[in-house]
């Protein structure tokens, strides 16, 4: 082993604080006791060794872990992490390794099944109930089928030291008491007065126990759940072994033109019909298979005036982004056409969770990724590995709800092949003659719709707002329009309506003859 310690620069003492070291020899001692016990794990399940195996630190801090797995063991670890700080001291320490910034909520950049081993220590100790959820889910997804996942949490004996400490927040809880529940969360009362403190936290965020029963009827959700040994880590966490029981399908399936929903697998439909009600509402109608549709909206008409515009388009083997992408219809709809790579973005974590049901149900590859703004599409983009831009991007029902939508078409022209082609549906003024955008004004005088709402173009406008944002509106033909009805503003006579509409993405320098087909009508 290496005497690594005495070589390496020290993180600042900040940063030592907050995972619980006084300084640096104690900060060592922990680690090397911990990560000891990791390696023993991780050693015990892959007998064949672990010189080419993939493994993550989820949630790796400064490096308590890492460090001597790295030095002691020469292990190439993957490391990420909500604080800033904390990544940009380990990527100095340990240049060339693959440690990066994550978000609070999932996504993670990596792959479907990337990782032999994913062990994360003293994280979910602090997520909040319905955190643990997305971050198992997550944790599965990048995890190979098969593979190891070792995650510490804090139980009875936890519990008992933190009794005889007399940490104030946890007096009041007994053994029966988490014995009784299962789990327990509480905030830290002083959260948002000592903000400094929690770099990359954004929501809920504390102390969760756990207790070994819990887990196993809970997590056996996400994975096959071997074990949970009581006061593995540093005499104090408990440690869970678990394997991924998740399969990833033959990505050559994606090739062909079948619903993955077509074919009636061996599901438990009780569990699939309780999940779709539990994550109620739902926008979208997706056929899960079996019989079972998922109970969205009665937009019937718009989602087939969509679908026939798509219909146009050659989806084989191609690489699609479907943005505000809610949960996941039309992105399984691009699987399911042949795409090679489908990668789906929105905000909303209440449709995304239910795109995270659908996308195991349909035992699809789609690319779930959370959090991530369309006014940021070119920065957050960077996390998906693809061998080029996107050939398509869905951009649906989104135009008329931004503040600034022109923006959001110049950041999907950002991310696009020259040549590849926008698949553009909004609410729209049904005038041919004109070119203007309405905008909704303030409550209880809007144009259409609702508070959401923001602006309304014709369709000139939106060729001319097109070709200012670097594309070329096609197949007109092919475009989809449809009366619907709205609130309008006393005095004002305004069709308003849905639009369906395709465009290529030009180069800056072909703008000019974009302007010139315009003029002459030539395509």
């Amino acid at each position: 082993m290496k005497e690594w310690k005495a070589t390496i620069e020290q993180p600042t003492y900040l940063n030592l604080k907050r995972i619980g070291s006084n300084n640096w020899e104690e900060f060592v001692a922990q680690g090397e006791r911990i990560s000891k016990s990791i390696y023993e794990e991780m050693a015990t399940f892959y007998q064949d060794g672990m010189k080419a195996k993939r493994i993550l630190d989820f949630g790796c801090g400064v490096g308590r872990v890492i460090l001597p797995l790295h030095f002691n063991y020469d292990l190439d670890i993957h490391g990420c992490d909500i604080d800033r700080t904390a990544i940009e001291y380990l990527s100095k320490v340990v240049p060339g390794s693959d440690i990066y910034v994550n978000n609070f909520e999932p996504p993670l950049k990596y792959a479907d099944g990337y990782f032999d081993v994913v062990y994360s220590v003293s994280i979910w100790t602090h997520l909040n109930p319905r955190l643990q959820a997305i971050w198992l889910n997550e944790i599965q997804r990048v995890t190979k089928p098969g593979g190891l996942v070792l995650i510490s949490t804090a139980g009875f004996n936890s519990l008992r030291i933190r009794h005889e400490k007399k940490w104030e927040l946890w007096q009041g809880l007994s053994k029966n008491e988490l014995k009784s529940k299962g789990i327990v969360y509480y905030e830290y009362p002083w959260l948002h007065s000592r903000s400094n403190d929690f770099p990359g936290v954004t929501e809920s965020y504390g102390g969760s126990m756990h207790t070994p029963q819990y887990i196993r009827k809970e997590w056996s959700k996400y994975f096959n759940v071997v074990a949970t040994k009581e006061a593995c880590i540093s005499n104090s966490q408990d440690l869970t072994i678990m394997t991924n029981t998740r399969k990833i399908p033959d990505a050559a399936n994606n090739q062909k033109n079948v619903s993955p929903a077509a074919a009636n697998r061996n599901v438990d439909i009780g569990y699939v019909k309780r999940r779709i009600k539990e994550l109620a509402p739902w926008y979208h109608k997706i056929d899960l298979g079996n019989g079972i549709v998922t109970p969205g909206r009665s937009y019937d008409r718009l989602w087939q005036n969509i679908s026939s515009v798509m219909d146009k388009l050659d989806y084989k083997g191609k690489n699609v982004l479907d943005i505000a992408s809610w949960d996941g219809k039309w992105a399984f709809d691009a699987e399911r056409r042949g795409a090679r790579q489908v990668v789906s973005t929105d905000i909303r974590m209440d449709g995304f969770n239910n795109l995270l049901f659908a996308r195991e149900i349909l035992q699809s590859n789609v690319v779930p990724l959370c959090n991530v703004p369309v006014q940021e599409l070119q920065k957050r983009l960077e996390v998906v590995r693809l061998d080029a831009n996107f050939d398509i991007v869905h951009h649906l029902g989104l135009f008329y709800h931004l503040r600034d939508p022109l923006l959001s078409l110049s950041q999907a022209r950002s991310v696009m092949k020259v040549g590849g082609l926008l698949v553009l549906e909004t609410a729209f003024i049904d005038d041919d003659e004109n070119s203007y955008m309405a905008f909704a004004g303030v409550e209880g005088n809007y144009h259409f719709y609702g508070v959401s709402d923001t602006w309304a173009p014709t369709k000139l406008c939106l060729k001319e707002v097109l070709i200012r944002s670097l594309f070329e509106p096609i197949l007109e033909k092919s475009w989809k329009s449809m009366p619907q009805p709205q609130l309008v503003h006393k005095g004002t006579n305004l069709k308003l309506g849905r639009i369906t509409m395709i465009a290529r993405a030009v180069a800056e320098n072909s703008l000019k003859e974009v302007e010139l087909r315009k003029i002459t009508g030539k395509q």
